[in-house]
């Protein structure tokens, strides 16, 4: 937990107490967040695990219906959002206009009008959205963004990133728009691994890059090679090329369907030097003969961004990861989402059962395929 605690509990709603928003609750209603922050209430469709049930019982909390209510309890600070891709916009919104900060999980919003719209409502009424990157919240992240700062690297030339990471028939059975390109009721989802389990590493690279050129990254052209092995409407697998306008070409390969997991990797390139991230030795930079180290944000507290978000709203500052900051990775999602997207053949699917995990799909060649191209793209 963090030493410096607010000079009163910042007073928080949830949205989402399950799934991942169990990691905010089980935060939020730890003894040792007495005086840092006070939960009024959780709000969540699906009844909590009974577990959840008694943290909030325990700790005083409401378990309601919706975010509205949650307004007729008195002033709200920080509306923490865990909940569905699609309802990013309208819980920021409705949030903003009582007067609350917003903590929003990534992705930002599923396309680029519930974005704007999220922007603008942020600009109208005075209050900030932070997307819960969690990098982006780390003490490695913000020591390496301080260094790019300096220019002592130069100008970023080319990055990349690679993650596979294989995820069970269930990980697109657990809700209703996993997997979906639109919601049931009509609204935009675009998931895929380069919107959720994955984003991390695309917008660490964008966050690299704004800091070395110390301005927001601004998307030029995106071109990929889309696969999908599950039963699914968007990919779980990809191979994409982004350009920046200030002409850094980004590749990103993912995918959900490979036998092992790997990474993630990351490189960026710049005229001066290289800078890596290798999961155990964290990230490092290579400038004039020298070695730089500035730690693993992927062993670092995920809940960061819980404490710093409290901290900002105590303090009346801004917060790291402003939604300004995410624009590119919308974007690039929505671009994507208007791609075709190729079948891997049904042959080269194989099925396995992982005891304790369920079954998973196996696309044979895919990580070569992946590789090839990673290991290609610094090439000129």
């Amino acid at each position: 937990m963090n030493a410096q605690a607010p000079t009163r509990a910042i007073k928080v709603a949830l949205v989402g107490a399950s799934g991942y928003g169990n990691l905010y609750l089980q935060r939020l209603c730890d003894r040792r967040m007495m005086g840092e922050a006070k939960l009024v209430a959780a709000v969540d469709i699906r009844p909590p695990h009974e577990t959840s049930l008694e943290l909030l019982k325990a700790n005083g909390s409401l378990l309601l219906s919706s975010l509205e209510h949650c307004f007729d309890f008195g002033q709200i600070d920080l509306v923490v959002l865990a909940n569905p891709i699609h309802l990013h916009a309208r819980d920021s919104i409705l949030a903003l206009w009582h007067g609350a900060h917003v903590l929003c999980e990534k992705p930002a919003a599923g396309s680029s009008v519930d974005f704007n719209a999220m922007v603008d409502a942020s600009r109208e009424v005075g209050r900030w959205i932070s997307v819960g990157f969690q990098w982006s919240f780390s003490q490695a992240m913000s020591r390496c963004r301080a260094f790019l700062a300096t220019r002592r690297m130069g100008r970023p030339l080319f990055g990349r990133a690679r993650v596979y990471w294989p995820r069970p028939v269930s990980y697109y059975t657990r809700n209703s728009w996993a997997g979906r390109l639109r919601s049931a009721d009509g609204r935009q989802v675009n998931d895929s691994p380069v919107s959720n389990a994955t984003a991390h590493y695309l917008q660490a690279l964008f966050s690299l890059v704004s800091a070395a050129t110390l301005q927001p990254v601004e998307v030029d052209t995106v071109a990929a090679m889309l696969w999908r092995a599950f039963d699914i409407e968007t990919f779980d697998s990809t191979a994409a090329s982004i350009t920046t306008k200030d002409g850094v070409r980004i590749t990103f390969c993912t995918t959900h369907a490979s036998e092992c997991e790997v990474g993630p990797d990351l490189e960026l390139c710049f005229e001066n030097g290289v800078l890596k991230y290798t999961k155990g030795e964290g990230l490092q930079a290579l400038c004039d003969g020298e070695c730089l180290v500035f730690g693993d944000p992927e062993y670092e507290d995920p809940m960061q961004k819980l404490h710093h978000c409290l901290e900002a709203v105590s303090a009346g500052t801004l917060p790291l990861s402003p939604i300004d900051e995410t624009r590119a990775h919308v974007e690039v999602v929505e671009r994507l989402s208007s791609l075709p997207v190729e079948m891997w053949p049904q042959s080269n699917i194989a099925v396995r059962e992982v005891p304790g995990c369920g079954k998973f799909l196996t696309a044979r060649g895919m990580e070569e395929t992946l590789d090839e191209v990673f290991e290609s793209s610094f090439r000129l």
